[in-house]
């Protein structure tokens, strides 16, 4: 029969197990969530900053034939939300056409 005292102490080994465990997955938890608040605050303001420049490239420009400006994500974000604007304007000038 195992001894008592190897016992508590065998119990003593697993609690610690479990706590460093337990400690070892917080730490991780909070590091990566502030790692992706961070991501998301940085995506959120290169977004908004995209849009908000005053030198935005439109589809009259001459320079936009060129390959220089195809790849900038500002760019083509810009060029994406252009054509949904002009998608939408359509849409709604024909919907008036057939009132």
């Amino acid at each position: 029969m195992p001894n008592s005292h190897s016992m508590q102490y065998i119990g003593l080994m697993l609690l610690a197990a479990i706590l460093l465990q337990t400690i070892a997955v917080a730490v991780t938890f909070i590091y990566f969530n502030h790692v992706l608040s961070t991501m998301k605050e940085t995506f959120s303001k290169s977004s908004v900053s995209c849009l908000m420049r005053a030198n935005l490239r439109t589809a009259d420009d001459p320079e936009q034939n060129g390959e220089d400006g195809k790849d900038d994500p500002c760019w083509q974000v810009t060029q994406q939300l252009h054509f949904l604007i002009e998608k939408v304007s359509a849409f709604k000038r024909g919907a008036e056409h057939t009132q």
